[in-house]
């Protein structure tokens, strides 16, 4: 019994020692390895970390760099424009000399005729009254010597002394007649000269008031570089590419663009001029060309130049571009409004200093013009200060400070006392009105022959922002050659306007991807040969070097397709704002097309 138990005994501790051994030696081998594959996760993780970190510091440093080009450009644009507005001033303080000069010099010369005529004058009085008395005196004379001493052998000398003087007097008599003469060619002369000054000074003025208009365009362009920059860039990605879906490399390209199309303008009277770029001498290039300058919304500026031009009047003018609207004596011009940096100042005040449109169209057939937009003025300014939009109608708002640069509308400052201030007063207290409220009164240099609705534009309604085909009769535009002739109706933007055939047809094959490429169309990141190997792994043939280029619908508000030719009288189509958003991103330089309507030509 005890030997039992003790084997009994003997088995259990042998089984408590191995479960101990199981327990104390295999189980800490398996925790270790547990912890080194926790330690090596952990590793990985904080390698991935810092991948992640490194990639964002080299992204936050690209941002960085960009952030200092784009300073740079900036700056130098505002150099630029700085030394266009010292030049002008130096010029108008040139003219003002100038003019006082030739004042001074006219009040000069006038007093030394005056001056002469009267000594001139007076001398002749008092010689014609001694030669008078001479004559009397002498022939008593004569007789009594002649009586007397008749066998006097002086009678003679006397005689021939009388005589000598007698000549004398005559002589000195007929001088001053003479000079008499000569100050009366004189005065005329003058008066010719006279004339000629105030021709020039006429000349002048015209020439200080387009100094002065240059200057306040100059000075708009510096204020509004940078906003302008934004509102077109805005406009290059169309209602249906947002900028909220673009990568920030796209935005970076747009908006370089955008910032490089104002930079390619020129300051003129008010209104820019593109500078043309002649194709290259040998071989065939495109130019895609555009109808109109961004934002075409509302009154079209040189189409009302055309318009009148053509004779319509200002009302006529005004219901053209603004739907649903009247045109009613709404507010007193005597009354005051708010202005950034100006305080309260009258609404004619205010008017007579706006530097939106040329005053010398007012002396070249566009007078109504002028009118119409001093109504468009005033109506935008108090729609700014005391109005906005609900969705469903113009309320009542508390009044708020206009701006003075082309964020809001220009206001130089300066009170214009020509036709632009006639038309001010001829149009006192006239607004357009919707619903017996001022309208937000858009207007844009040029349309290019069709206006653009505010939905089409910006994706806002508003019943008087309606898109509106600004042609007469015989369809042709009023901001064209025929009319108003608009230096922006149809022309290029860009550093680089005339295209190879190659470079047409990396274009147009990158307008062929499916949509969720967008992303790589800029062309640093993916060559023609990715365009195509990508294009062929979703099934779609790109195109051979094309041709021929036409775009279809260009006669209307938005071009509707571009057409290549290739190959054996091969052909492919695209939709043209596809086209165009691509093109905007992936042409060379600071190529784009700016707006929906554009076509395109041949250098040879």
């Amino acid at each position: 019994m005890l030997q039992g138990k003790s084997n009994r005994t003997t088995i259990l501790m042998l089984g408590i020692i191995s479960i101990g051994l199981l327990f104390f030696g295999l189980t800490p081998r398996a925790t270790l390895g547990d912890e080194l594959d926790d330690l090596e996760q952990q590793l990985q993780n904080t390698r991935n970390e810092i991948a992640q970190t490194q990639s964002k510091l080299d992204k936050t440093k690209q941002d960085l760099e960009s952030a200092k080009q784009q300073e740079a450009y900036y700056t130098s644009a505002l150099n630029t424009l700085s030394g266009q507005l010292e030049y002008a001033q130096w010029q108008l303080e040139q003219t003002k000399l100038e003019l006082e000069q030739k004042r001074l010099e006219i009040q000069q010369t006038q007093s030394q005729i005056d001056e002469s005529r009267i000594n001139a004058e007076y001398q002749s009085k008092l010689l014609k009254q001694v030669v008078r008395k001479f004559y009397m005196t002498s022939f008593v004379d004569d007789v009594a010597v002649f009586l007397q001493e008749s066998d006097n052998p002086s009678l003679g000398q006397l005689l021939t002394y009388r005589h000598a003087v007698a000549k004398s007097y005559r002589e000195r008599l007929a001088m001053i007649v003479e000079q008499l003469n000569g100050l009366e060619a004189r005065e005329a002369d003058l008066e010719n000269t006279k004339k000629e000054l105030e021709d020039a000074q006429t000349s002048l003025n015209s020439q200080q008031q387009t100094l002065e208009w240059q200057i306040a365009s100059t000075q708009s362009q510096i204020s509004s570089s940078q906003s302008k920059q934004s509102q077109l860039t805005t406009s290059l990605t169309g209602i249906k590419n947002q900028l909220s879906s673009l990568t920030q490399k796209e935005k970076e390209i747009l908006q370089a663009k955008a910032a490089a199309a104002l930079a390619s303008t020129t300051v003129g009277e008010g209104v820019s001029a593109t500078i043309y770029i002649d194709p290259p001498a040998t071989g065939t290039y495109f130019s895609f060309l555009t109808y109109g300058h961004p934002h075409q919304v509302g009154m079209n500026q040189y189409g009302a130049y055309g318009r009148s031009i053509a004779g319509q009047d200002y009302k006529t003018i005004l219901k053209a571009y603004f739907s649903n609207v009247k045109i009613e004596q709404f507010f007193d011009d005597n009354d005051k409004i708010p202005v950034q940096g100006y305080g309260n100042i009258s609404m004619r005040d205010y008017l007579y200093g706006i530097g939106e449109m040329p005053e010398s169209w007012g002396d070249a057939g566009g007078y109504e013009a002028l009118k119409a937009q001093v109504i468009a003025s005033r109506t935008y300014a108090l729609n700014y200060i005391y109005y906005s939009w609900n969705g469903s109608d113009l309320v009542e708002k508390s009044p708020v400070s206009i701006c003075t640069d082309q964020n809001c509308q220009v206001y130089t400052g300066g009170k214009k006392t020509g036709k632009w201030k006639q038309a001010v007063d001829e149009t006192d207290g006239e607004v357009i009105t919707y619903n017996g409220k001022p309208i937000t009164a858009w207007y844009s240099t040029t349309a290019g022959g069709f206006t653009l609705s505010a939905q089409e534009a910006w994706g806002g309604y508003r019943p008087w922002a309606l898109a509106v085909n600004d042609l007469d009769s015989l369809s042709f535009p009023y901001d064209g050659e025929k009319y108003a002739n608009s230096p922006l109706y149809h022309v290029a933007y860009g550093s680089q306007p005339w295209l190879s055939p190659e470079q047409v047809t990396d274009l147009f094959n990158a307008s062929l991807l499916p949509t969720q490429y967008d992303n790589n169309l800029p062309a640093s990141e993916f060559s023609p040969e990715d365009v195509q190997n990508t294009l062929q792994s979703n099934g779609i043939t790109p195109v051979d070097t094309i041709s021929g280029v036409e775009v279809t619908g260009y006669n209307s508000r938005s071009s509707s397709l571009v057409r290549v030719y290739y190959g054996n009288n091969q052909s492919r189509e695209v939709d043209a704002q596809r086209f165009r958003f691509v093109f905007n991103l992936r042409s060379p330089g600071t190529d784009l097309i700016p707006t929906a309507r554009f076509d395109v030509t041949r250098s040879n």
